[in-house]
């Protein structure tokens, strides 16, 4: 379905694109779902080393995310440039692409990181995850239109979105003034991605929340205790 896209005025050529870009960010957003049965299995212990002195929810938060970050980094590159070459998408436009995933992907380890920090169970965090994830999935801006959110829903859910500015930002990296996708501009309105939101606005609203989640899960691991005594 996604090998070597054709371009053009057919709608295919635009809703195959829209399909790859949301997916491909799902994908990434999906990925650290491991890291709460993780945090979960070693709380016991951590909490223990904290309140011993032993070490304290800096080392341990850095200890964690630093090697993930840093595989993730190195191995990355072996899937996006595949996929992104043999879909045949933008030229010339791999590298902002390949940031916005890279960023979604740090992004959703600090966000499920955090959401394992303050879940006193494995059985709230499972209930609070799923319910996180589609949230940000329903309202991106690909299931559900941004215009189509009207009044209340409108004022303020397409701007707490974090999967909305990275999808933004990929969409926009591959129809803003793209003269192989002619109705490039049409779904860029439809969607409601063109709002002024720059795609370097969205690189950094992606930045922004990629620190914010990474501070919520340092300040989790850090004041955060569930244990029986």
């Amino acid at each position: 379905m996604f090998f070597q896209l054709s371009t053009g005025e057919e709608q295919s050529c635009y809703t195959n694109r829209l399909s790859l870009l949301f997916f491909g960010i799902m994908n990434q957003f999906l990925r650290h779902l491991d890291v709460v049965g993780l945090l979960l299995n070693e709380r016991l212990v951590f909490y223990r080393e904290r309140g011993a002195k032993a070490y304290g929810a800096f080392s341990y938060w850095l200890s964690l995310s630093l090697p993930i970050l840093i595989v993730q980094l190195c191995t990355y590159p072996f899937t996006a440039i595949p996929i992104y070459f043999m879909a045949n998408l933008r030229d010339g436009h791999f590298g902002n692409y390949f940031l916005i995933l890279l960023l979604s992907n740090y992004l959703s380890l600090f966000a499920f990181g955090a959401i394992a920090s303050i879940s006193p169970s494995t059985q709230v965090a499972l209930s609070i995850l799923p319910v996180f994830v589609l949230f940000n999935a329903m309202y991106a801006g690909f299931i559900v239109y941004l215009p189509s959110l009207a009044g209340f829903e409108g004022r303020w859910i397409p701007y707490i979105i974090f999967y909305r500015y990275a999808f933004q930002g990929v969409v926009l990296n591959e129809f803003k003034d793209n003269d192989d996708l002619p109705k490039g501009s049409s779904y860029l309105d439809t969607l409601g991605f063109n709002d002024g939101i720059t795609l370097g606005d969205c690189v950094v609203v992606v930045m922004v929340f990629v620190g914010f989640f990474a501070i919520a899960f340092y300040l989790a691991l850090k004041f955060v205790d569930f244990e029986q005594r």
